[in-house]
């Protein structure tokens, strides 16, 4: 009988993705100037965990959602936490620009931002183009990142060291920041 040959449409992501990998744990924060291409969500889980792992002095996240395949995951959390309790000042600052799925489902960085308030601000944009802008990022001391042209697609990058992209990444988070408010009901879902 006539059978079609088997196609692997695994093996080349498969191969793609631990390339990607490998490139992205040899990375150095503040050193390493290689731009590494993200294509797929354990792409850029990977990349915020080694970005965060190298953190020293703050973290911050414009994000649509919190996604879960990138944020909710106890390696990333765990970084999160030493580095929220090895600082003085608040240290990791989180803007969400939409919360709905967060109070349905809960978020353990929620949980972790409730149980330390003072180390790991949750805020909230306030005007509409923030709301709804499509790109979003996790910023590591002002020196790299990992960027989402789209929140909607895990289409991005991670730099270890780009410091002027870095600036312009944290001028607007902080320009975000200040038109923002604490997001009062995340913080009601642990009363």
């Amino acid at each position: 009988p006539d059978t079609a040959p088997e196609t692997n449409y695994l093996g080349d992501h498969k191969e793609e993705t631990d390339e990607t990998l490998t490139r992205i744990n040899a990375g150095i924060l503040g050193d390493s100037r290689e731009e590494i291409a993200l294509n797929h969500k354990r792409d850029f889980r990977n990349a915020c965990i080694a970005l965060a792992r190298q953190a020293k002095q703050k973290i911050c996240i414009f994000t649509y959602d919190l996604d879960d395949d990138i944020y909710d995951n106890t390696e990333l959390l765990d970084n999160l936490k030493r580095l929220a309790t090895t600082t003085r000042e608040p240290s990791v600052f989180v803007l969400l620009q939409n919360n709905d799925r967060v109070q349905r489902e809960r978020h353990r960085v929620v949980d972790l931002a409730n149980r330390l308030p003072s180390k790991i601000k949750l805020f909230r944009p306030t005007q509409n183009n923030h709301q709804e802008h499509n790109e979003n990022f996790m910023l590591i001391d002002d020196t790299g990142f990992v960027y989402r042209k789209w929140y909607t697609r895990f289409e991005g990058r991670v730099e270890f060291r780009n410091r002027i992209h870095a600036r312009e990444l944290a001028n607007f988070f902080q320009e975000v920041w200040n038109q923002s408010e604490e997001d009062v009901a995340l913080r009601r879902l642990s009363i």
